[in-house]
């Protein structure tokens, strides 16, 4: 991707070591969905976490069928707010 490219994404992280540029939550954060905003930048290029598979090879390997577990955060923050509720009753 060009530098300047920017990537917005619903639910799905890009990864680990990088983080999105900005977050926001469409319906509220209990029960909405998070867009992520990420911005392509030089140094970004030039990091080699960025260029290399090993976090792919670690979290998913060649056996997995579907996404780990807690890897959409809305399932993961979800699943939070449940298990709130659930202990404060």
């Amino acid at each position: 991707l060009p530098v300047g490219a920017r990537i917005v994404t619903q639910a799905f992280q890009m990864g680990e070591d990088w983080p999105p540029d900005a977050e926001t939550w469409i319906g509220g954060e209990q029960m909405g969905h998070p867009w992520f905003l990420y911005r392509v930048t030089d140094a970004l290029k030039a990091d080699p976490r960025m260029r290399s598979n090993d976090e792919l090879a670690r979290r998913f390997g060649t056996h997995w069928i579907q996404p780990p577990p807690n890897n959409y955060k809305t399932a993961h923050k979800r699943r939070q707010v449940l298990q709130q509720k659930q202990q404060q009753k």
